[in-house]
């Protein structure tokens, strides 16, 4: 890689070690098979250190490597939420289980409750509720029915589908959500290092020096040797390569990231502790990273008292007992948690659609009823004017409404959101202090992500938005400056992989975190702003280390071309050049440890704290 950049005119760190390497081995092989050549003093051969620097860089590159190839291998670990075999049902109306692989567009399919849909395909009978969380982030099953579009993954929450397929294999959304991880990694560009900028000028300077003190040596009357001249032209490419230049950044990031207090993040990728400084936007999802990512009780209206809320709670939560309905699950869970005793489940009959009912003789006279306020209307009449005062007010919070009625006779609504993480409010008002606009991405309905980004104070806010545009919305923010995605689920893993730093909730999915640099652990929206302000520290430090690696060079480079030997007679050999070099290592090694004074972490930690 060194090679072709030289050949490029646009040399960087791979120049400089191919530049040093390569004299340093030159030099040892001459030595060891034409000693002659080169006079005593200065017979030492240095294959170890050409071979340390080379494993070195080549095992940096195969972690990073390893690290972007973690991503599409965690990814494609989702089309295994594909079942491998389908019902499929043939023309002549006869249903038999075969292969996925079988399945063609336009195939018809059955899909019973509890299971994946296994392919794109729009819904040609039947009715159900359908966990699309996996694709769009929103944790409520959304109803389908004939004529609208399903997606592969997705689960069947209830009721029986018949599908008609219109995408399969590669066609699939989950197939491309892949695509898109593995393409956002691939054309991503590294981070670009402080010490790039300088090598486009430094590398050319090195070798115009070293070819100049190998001409100068030749032609000058003292000492006008071979040996000389050879002696000092590696003098100078030894000094120049660049060990302290290469400690000076991944060293400072690896004793900031070893240290960090109470474990609160780790970095998969050492450059977003650098990048993370300059981000000007952080743009996050909302379902389960700036929300708990499932549904709670948020509140309950009675048509009589508020001390008969329990009861009311009790009532619907006893009917959902046996639904694995994610609002049925809120249900049970809110009761629960409230201490009340549940009686045995009931036998219950659920209308796809609408809700769950007692089951009984007729529908005439089911008694108890939980579902959709529309369908319990139809048994219950209107809705008194208080109840929809509190249908109106939770739907402008974004809330999803219960209905509960026991024949002809309305006993309560029942709010159900997904609450908001405790942190989410303070963590954008801090973001926001520190001069970085935050952006809402949610698949979510629009009510939901206006009511969300208002309450937490986003600067702006995207709803509806798919995988696939999740990602284009990056692109089009980092076109205002760096941005950093926050995000938890599967449907983000584009947009974490396309970001200048992408930022994964520990307790998300294993692609979420695989398509992140950087991921926290727990739930603590604040301690990204810790790591913003880690990551200027840090910043910070790698340009003092840079200043002491240049320093350096700048210095003794021009002691091994031998400009001091006309007044002094003093001349570097390669052994004390290479001792020189190891001497501005330590420094780089010192300066970057002051990172691990607690005096710095507690500094940026308190600083931390008290814009919270």
């Amino acid at each position: 890689m060194g090679i072709p950049a030289l050949l490029r005119y646009a040399p960087d760190m791979n120049s400089l070690v191919v530049l040093g390497t390569t004299a340093a081995f030159a030099f040892s092989t001459v030595v060891t098979f034409v000693p002659d050549w080169i006079p005593d003093s200065s017979r030492h051969v240095y294959f170890e250190a050409s071979a340390v620097i080379i494993t070195l860089v080549l095992l940096g590159r195969y972690l990073e490597l390893k690290a972007r190839g973690q991503a599409g291998e965690a990814i494609e670990k989702l089309l295994g939420l594909q079942p491998q075999t389908v019902h499929h049902i043939d023309s002549d109306g006869v249903e038999r289980i075969v292969p996925l692989s079988d399945i063609k567009p336009g195939h018809v399919l059955r899909v019973l409750a509890g299971e994946r849909v296994p392919v794109d395909a729009v819904v040609a009978s039947g009715a159900s509720h359908i966990d699309e969380s996996m694709l769009t982030g929103e944790p409520i099953p959304v109803a389908r029915k004939e004529g609208d579009a399903v997606f592969a993954g997705t689960l069947n929450q209830n009721g029986v589908l018949i599908l008609r397929a219109t995408g399969v294999g590669q066609s699939t959304v989950l197939a491309g959500i892949v695509a898109m991880v593995r393409q956002a990694q691939a054309v991503k560009l590294p981070i670009q290092q402080l010490v790039d900028r300088v090598t486009l000028w430094f590398v050319p300077a090195v070798m115009v020096l070293a070819l100049s003190a190998f001409v100068l040596w030749l032609i000058l009357p003292a000492e006008p040797t071979l040996s000389k001249a050879l002696v000092t032209a590696v003098t100078v490419l030894i000094i120049a390569c660049p060990c302290a230049m290469g400690l000076a950044t991944p060293l400072s990031i690896m004793v900031a990231t070893a240290l960090l207090p109470d474990k609160a993040f780790g970095f998969r990728r050492g450059d977003a502790l650098q990048t993370l400084s300059s981000t000007r936007i952080v743009a996050i999802d909302k379902t389960g990273t700036l929300t708990e990512g499932r549904p709670s009780v948020v509140g309950i209206w009675t048509l009589q008292s508020e001390e008969q809320a329990d009861w009311v709670l009790a009532r619907a939560a006893w009917l959902e007992q046996s639904s694995t309905h994610p609002l049925a699950t809120a249900l049970v869970s809110a009761a629960r948690q409230k201490g009340l005793v549940l009686q045995s489940p009931p036998n219950v009959a659920t209308i796809p659609g609408k809700g769950v009912q007692l089951a009984s003789e007729g529908e005439a006279n089911a008694d108890l009823r939980v579902g959709a306020i529309d369908w319990i209307t139809e048994f219950a009449g209107s809705l008194p004017q208080d109840g929809q005062q509190a249908v109106e007010r939770w739907e402008q919070e974004a809330c999803t409404v219960v209905a509960v009625a026991e024949g002809s006779q309305w006993l309560g609504l029942i709010a159900i959101a997904d609450r908001l993480r405790a942190s989410a409010p303070s963590a954008v008002k801090n973001w926001q202090a520190s001069g970085r606009t935050v952006v809402v991405i949610t698949g979510d309905r629009l009510g939901t992500a206006e009511a969300v980004a208002r309450t937490v104070g986003a600067d702006a806010f995207h709803a509806r938005i798919l995988p696939a545009n999740k990602a284009e919305i990056v692109t089009s923010l980092r076109g205002k400056g760096k941005v950093a995605f926050v995000g938890d689920g599967i449907n983000d893993a584009p947009a974490l992989a396309g970001a200048d730093v992408g930022i994964a909730m520990g307790s998300g999915t294993d692609v979420a975190v695989h398509a992140a640099e950087v991921v926290l652990i727990g739930h603590d929206l604040n301690k990204i702003s810790f790591a913003f302000r880690l990551s200027e520290l840090t910043l910070g430090n790698i340009r003092q280390n840079l200043f002491w690696a240049f320093g350096y060079n700048v210095i003794l480079l021009p002691v091994a071309a031998g400009v001091l030997y006309p007044f002094t007679g003093l001349l570097l050999s390669p052994m004390l050049a290479a001792g020189a070099m190891a001497a501005s290592s330590v420094c780089v090694v010192l300066n970057a440890l002051r990172l691990s004074g607690a005096d710095t972490l507690n500094g940026a930690l308190n600083t931390n704290e008290r814009k919270r």
